[in-house]
């Protein structure tokens, strides 16, 4: 498989960084599911994304009618099974936690 072939994007863990990471991958058209332990955490994660990049558009980084697109295309959930399913790249973004990431 090569990078172009890549639509489909897993982040695992939507703390500080992987909410950040879902960003960027919907920012560039990929299809995200971001997915946490918690719900509170991933809408708190989808809230962030929604600030930052209406942050963006005020400063003409990004344009403010195609927030809810990007916003759109990462789905959120607490199942690791659906998260992954259908990943051609999954990122891990856990706390520093060994036992956890492994």
């Amino acid at each position: 498989m090569q990078a172009k072939d890549v639509k489909n994007i897993a982040v695992i863990g939507a703390g500080m960084m992987g909410h950040g990471i879902a960003q960027v991958f919907a920012s560039n058209n990929y299809s995200v599911h971001l997915l946490d332990v918690k719900d509170e955490v991933l809408s708190k994660a989808v809230e962030n994304i929604r600030l930052n990049l209406s942050m963006m558009a005020r400063k003409g980084v990004v344009v403010e009618s195609e927030i809810e697109a990007v916003v759109s295309r990462i789905k959120t959930t607490t199942n690791m099974g659906e998260a992954a399913s259908n990943a051609q790249l999954v990122i891990e973004a856990v706390t520093e936690n060994l036992e956890l990431k492994q």
